[in-house]
């Protein structure tokens, strides 16, 4: 997909914003009639239903006539009430965050599985149900992706964490702008890094993220490498290079990184190669 002039614009602001090396380009899906939404959203839901036999979870889909809708990838589907992501408590607290701004109708909510577990998926569940959940990604028509949870971060970067990414943007597959939080059920444990102010903040920050005109303009500003023998502090030099993902990166770590993010590149191509051939639907 060429750039429309709108994006090349935005891009155009950000190098001369920033002054360094960028590397994003946002080819946002094709925008869906009513018609196509209900069709693909039914041949997820079919889908699910046979690979999931009695132990099904399905996502929670936007209105259908709604436009300019929004996503919540969930890292679990315990909480999941009636075999539904959006029916639990943790998901009604998110979606009261997003309001008014974003109201319900505006949200779809789909998980990293679309199987009942107790607790977190293993490593083997989240491999098995990429091709649903990306499926699921599509069918929601959406630009905008919430990551709820470590999971579902690691589903867009597995290289990244929460202590690193958790409030920040970025852009998934050249087609969704995504801001990952911690679980809010997980926030008033002793163990946790982050407030209920925290988390609120960030989640306001994915809401402006999608109410506002201009992606680009949110674009991190500060190298993100991990630094320290444990690496749990971070670089926070001023960033002067930017990914495809647009996660940042100081010159120094923007060159000790490169063959990592090739393979992260080379693994994302093989996953735009299987949506751009309809892994489950053709309108």
């Amino acid at each position: 997909m060429t750039r429309t002039p709108e994006t090349r614009r935005a891009l155009t602001r950000v190098l001369d914003t920033m002054g360094g090396d960028v590397e994003i380009s946002w080819q946002p899906p094709e925008p869906m009639t009513k018609g196509q939404r209900i069709r693909r959203r039914f041949a997820v839901d079919e889908q699910i239903a046979r690979e999931h036999t009695g132990a099904a979870v399905y996502p929670f889909w936007s209105d259908a006539t709604e436009d300019n809708t929004v996503a919540i990838l969930h890292s679990t589907s315990d909480g999941a009430k009636d075999g539904l992501y959006g029916s639990g408590q943790k998901a009604a607290l998110t979606r009261q965050a997003l309001k008014p701004q974003i109201p319900s109708s505006r949200v779809s909510e789909l998980g990293v599985v679309s199987i009942k577990v107790d607790g977190s998926p293993t490593s083997d569940q989240c491999l098995t149900g990429r091709p649903l959940m990306l499926a699921a990604l599509e069918a929601a028509d959406t630009r905008f992706v919430l990551l709820h949870g470590a999971h579902a971060l690691h589903s867009w970067r597995p290289d990244l964490t929460l202590k690193q990414y958790a409030g920040r943007v970025g852009l998934w597959n050249k087609r969704w702008w995504v801001v990952p939080v911690p679980q809010v059920d997980g926030i008033t444990t002793r163990r946790s890094e982050w407030s209920m102010e925290d988390w609120l903040r960030m989640v306001g920050r994915f809401v402006d993220l999608a109410s506002g005109p201009d992606p680009f303009h949110h674009i991190e500003r500060s190298c993100v490498h991990r630094t320290g023998r444990s690496g749990s502090g971070l670089c926070d030099v001023g960033a002067s290079h930017w990914d495809e993902d647009a996660v940042p990166y100081c010159d120094q770590h923007w060159q000790g990184d490169q063959e990592k993010k090739q393979e992260v590149a080379r693994k994302k191509d093989r996953e735009q190669r299987k949506l751009d051939r309809g892994v489950l639907f053709d309108d």
